[in-house]
Formats: structure tokens, sequence, C-alpha cells
């Protein structure tokens, strides 16, 4: 079809649109179909397939030549800049360079491999244990526990500690696997303060123990930790940057404890623990804990048991005792 462009003489130029149908085979229009009636369903590849989008090598060259960023961090950086534009769970959320280099380490450890496939291999082999099988294998992650008298104030900070593992998890289209982001989650539990109104850590190594001896733990969540949010977790949510509680349920005497920490002789006290790297960071480092030989630690220089994280947080110049601490330090 031609469109003529008038010039008052013999038109020189047309624009000329080839409208000749597309001879589609019938895999590729099954893809097209799907696309259309649930977009959801797509890999990262089918997606790159329907749009023309090239392979992620290609397409990080082509980036990088244009912008001189990967296609990745344009991405983290369109992110931080959404962020930084929006007053809504605002400036907090902004990925610095040291919490750019934490994700990008942490990806270097096949944690998604690992928790995909035992979870897969946990929903055939369960039984019971109070949650279905079907239910079990759609999430893993971690379990949150929270004051439920506090529970109406907490709704402002647990949305936004979701957006912060939102963004985490979509830091890379191309590292972070899309099953990956549909299944992590946390399970938020409510439990009642102590006398003091507030969370006390050695009821809540007690309440999570309870829970494993119960299989009150849901399939494909970890059971070597879990974290909760305290008053004081609560009111660094308006801080430079919001943290959580990471603790475990047995006493390790491999930490020296000091006053305030919450915690008995001979039990590790608990780990502030940045809201923007609860994933894949916290969770690349504890799924770690379960692999063999050298991939327990690489490409970290230390393990990631809770004394070796204390450890590398107080290392920092920081010393506001939140982990993670710039990568070259763990």
């Amino acid at each position: 079809m031609s469109f003529p462009i008038s010039t008052g003489e013999t038109n020189p130029f047309s624009i000329n649109a080839d409208r000749t149908p597309l001879n589609l085979d019938e895999s590729t229009r099954t893809l097209y179909n799907r696309a259309i009636s649930d977009p959801s369903s797509l890999t990262d590849q089918e997606r790159r397939l329907v749009t023309h989008r090239p392979l992620p090598e290609e397409e990080n060259t082509l980036c990088q030549n244009a912008c001189g960023l990967s296609m990745d961090e344009l991405i983290a950086k369109a992110i931080d800049s959404n962020n930084n534009n929006n007053n809504n769970n605002d400036l907090s959320l902004g990925l610095s360079n040291d919490d750019i280099r934490n994700i990008q380490v942490a990806m270097e450890v096949p944690w998604q491999e690992h928790v995909l496939q035992s979870s897969s291999t946990s929903t055939g082999d369960s039984s019971s244990g109070g949650q279905s099988l079907g239910e079990a294998g759609a999430r893993f992650g971690l379990v949150v526990f929270y004051q439920e008298e506090g529970v109406g104030r907490l709704s402002e900070y647990k949305s936004q500690i979701e957006t912060a593992i939102y963004h985490g998890l979509h830091y890379s289209v191309s590292l972070i696997k899309d099953e990956t982001r549909n299944r992590f989650t946390l399970h938020w539990v409510a439990v009642p303060g102590s006398h003091s109104n507030d969370l006390d850590p050695s009821a809540l190594r007690t309440r999570f123990s309870t829970m494993l001896s119960n299989n009150g733990i849901p399939i494909g969540f970890r059971r070597d930790a879990f974290l909760y949010v305290d008053k004081e977790a609560f009111h660094s949510r308006e801080t430079v940057r919001p943290y959580l509680w990471l603790a475990e349920p047995e006493s390790k005497p491999e930490y020296e404890t000091g006053p305030g920490t919450g915690a008995q002789p001979g039990v590790l006290p608990p780990l502030k623990v940045d809201i923007k790297h609860i994933a894949p960071t916290l969770f690349a480092r504890l799924a770690q804990r379960d692999l063999q030989g050298e991939a327990r630690r690489k490409p970290y220089r230390y393990t990631s048991e809770l004394s070796r994280l204390h450890a590398a947080t107080d290392a920092t110049r920081e010393r506001d005792g939140i982990w993670p601490p710039p990568s070259r330090l763990q």
C-alpha cells in the first residue's frame, strides 16, 4: 500500500507498508495464543521470542555500547530512579553501589537451582504436616514473627518490606528465574508480646522450635533461621537502612554476647538485616548452608553461619550493626 505525499508536483516519495500476513508454524501460533491468554506462564526465553528480543549476552552488549550499562544495570538504575521519584516506600529502597555488588555476588551462588529442586523433591516426598502438596510446592522462603498486638501498625512496614523484596528479585531479569520470583515469599506469624509489650528473642526461639517439632513450618521454608519485627525494627522503617532481625532456633556458643542483645549466655544474638537484602542476598547465603564442599563458601571468603555474618558486620566501618556489609568483607 502506498501513501502519496502531495507536493503539488509529481510525487517522488511514497511510504510502503507490507501487509502480507505472516505464515506461522503450529508451535509459534500456540506460543502467541498463550502469550495472549496466559502471559504469566511464559518463560524468559519465550518472552524474548514473542517480543523479538535478542539473547541476554547480545542484549547486554548492545545496551553497553549504547549507554555504558548492561541491561540488568540499566533496569536496576530505572528502579532506583523510580524509587527516588516516588514518596511511597521512598528513598530508603534505592540501591547503592555496595547493594548492587552484594546482589551480584549472591547470584553467583547456585541457590536457585538448589531451592527449586529441593522444594520440588519435598513436594513429592511429603505426605502431611499442615499443608497440601500443591501448596507446599508453590512456595519457599522464611518465617517472620511479629507482635499480634501491633498488627494494625505493621501493615505499612510489611508493605515496605515486600516492596524491597520485589525489587531485589527483579534486579536481574536474566539471572533470577521467573519461578523463583513467583515462589519466594515470607510466612508471617503473629505471636503475643512479652511483659514489656515487645518480642522476646528467647521466646521466639522456643516458639520456632515448637513449630519445627509440630510440623508447623511450611514445607520449603528455612528450618534453621527465622526473621522477626520488634519495636526497634519497626521504627527503623524511617531510617536510611530499614531492617528486621535474623535469629536461629538453636543455641550455638560461638559468639560472645553483650548487654541489650536479647540473647542468653552461649546463644548467638539476633542480627539486623537490611530489608533490601532479604532476597536474594540473605536467602542465597542461607541456602548455601545446604551445599557441599567449596560451594558452601564460594564466591565468598567465609561460610554463612550466623557467627560469620556477625563477624563480617562488625568489621564494617558503618558500625550500624546492619547486615550485609560490603561483599569484600564476607
